[in-house]
C-alpha cells in the first residue's frame, strides 16, 4: 500500500512530466527544483523538441541559484548541442559573450525577450 498521507509534492512533481511553462515558473520561484526536473527531463528525452528550452531553463536556474560558473558551463553545452536555436543564442549572448559574476550586472535572469 502507498503512503497513507499521500505522496509528497516533490514525488508528484517527479512523477508528472513537467511542462516547460511550469519549469519557467519554478526557475523563478524554486530554481533548485526547476534545475533538477529540467536535468532529469533532458536525460530522459535528450532529443525532445523541448530539450533546448529545458537547457535554457537549466542555465537560468543556475544563475538564479548564483552558480554562475556552472551556468556558463551549461550554456556552452546548450550552444554545442542545440546551435542556432533561440534558447542557445539567448544563453550564449548572456553567459558567453557577456559573461558576468552577478546577475544584476547585465540583466540575465531578469526579463528575457524569450519569455
Amino acid at each position: 500500500m502507498g503512503n497513507p498521507s499521500g505522496p509528497t509534492q516533490h514525488a508528484v512533481l517527479e512523477r508528472e512530466a513537467p511542462t516547460t511553462k511550469r519549469l519557467h515558473e519554478l526557475a523563478k520561484s524554486d530554481p533548485a527544483t526547476a534545475l533538477g526536473l529540467a536535468i532529469a527531463s533532458n536525460l530522459q528525452s535528450p532529443g525532445s523538441v523541448d530539450a533546448p528550452e529545458r537547457g535554457w531553463i537549466i542555465c537560468r536556474s543556475l544563475v538564479n541559484l548564483q552558480r554562475f560558473q556552472e551556468a556558463v558551463a551549461a550554456a556552452r553545452v546548450l550552444v554545442e548541442q542545440y546551435p542556432n536555436t533561440p534558447w542557445a543564442l539567448d544563453a550564449e549572448r548572456h553567459l558567453l559573450v557577456n559573461p558576468m559574476s552577478d546577475p544584476s550586472e547585465r540583466g540575465y535572469g531578469h526579463r528575457s525577450e524569450l519569455e
